[in-house]
């Protein structure tokens, strides 16, 4: 079950909807009166992506009944519905739950629903609602810029090497600071290791020992997917002086 948060009470949706009342006039007539209208207008993050700490979901509805809750089920867990409670702003209705770590990967069913003033009861729209672990979900990397200097030396010279790092982040290339990056030799051998900067830029240098490829290589981690650049030849030639 997930976290409530800010919930006067969490009761079934079947005991919400149990207390509809109808308004009765004077003469015992059932009065007929414009239903309370209730649209669900966002779900706030969906999906969650739920890591170390734990993500607060905001559902904002808007409503001109007289009270308004949320309903949540989860079908794959067959448990029974639950309510939230909100706060109001006008026609504003803002909820919010906490999903924790340990709660993920997990899916809700989200319905609106409002009360008008005679008592009868109006249903928004359904939206599923997924949370899921961060660490799951690796972002894709990739090296752009790469390139080494001078690509033809003397033997014993030293050669640069220079590129960037990015990982796509909501559908852009950004540059992904703060990780390592090997500098490997066509051989497999490590050369020279660097951790990127805040722009995910990176700076190397090795001396000039034989010719061959040189390419950067990224390891990944919890966050980020490994990723490898192209190949540079570099040509060295015997310091014969």
């Amino acid at each position: 079950m997930i976290s409530m948060k800010r919930t006067a009470a969490v009761m079934p949706a079947e005991v919400f909807a149990g207390a509809v009342l109808l308004a009765v006039e004077p003469d015992g007539t059932t009065a007929k009166k414009a239903a309370a209208t209730v649209r669900l207008d966002g779900i706030s993050p969906n999906p969650a992506m739920v890591g170390d700490q734990p993500v607060t979901v905001t559902i904002k509805v808007t409503s001109d009944g007289k009270d308004v809750k949320v309903g949540l089920h989860s079908p794959a867990r067959g448990t029974l519905p639950g309510v939230l409670a909100g706060t109001r702003r006008g026609d504003l209705w803002t909820f919010r739950f906490t999903i924790r770590q340990f709660e993920v990967p997990a899916q809700w069913n989200v319905t609106p629903f409002a009360v008008a003033a005679d008592g009868s009861m109006t249903d928004g729209r359904t939206v599923l609602l997924s949370a899921v672990s961060a660490a799951a979900v690796k972002a894709d990397t990739r090296f752009s810029d790469f390139q080494i200097s001078p690509q033809s030396t003397l033997e014993g010279r030293p050669v640069h090497f220079s590129g960037r790092l990015k990982a796509l982040v909501k559908g852009r290339m950004r540059g992904l600071a703060h990780k390592s990056v090997d500098i490997v030799f066509e051989d497999g051998s490590t050369v020279a290791s660097v951790t990127t900067n805040g722009q995910g830029a990176f700076v190397a240098h090795t001396t000039a020992a034989t010719s061959g490829a040189y390419h950067a290589s990224f390891a990944g981690d919890r966050s980020a997917d490994a990723s490898v650049s192209a190949s540079v030849l570099v040509r060295v030639v015997p310091d014969e002086s």
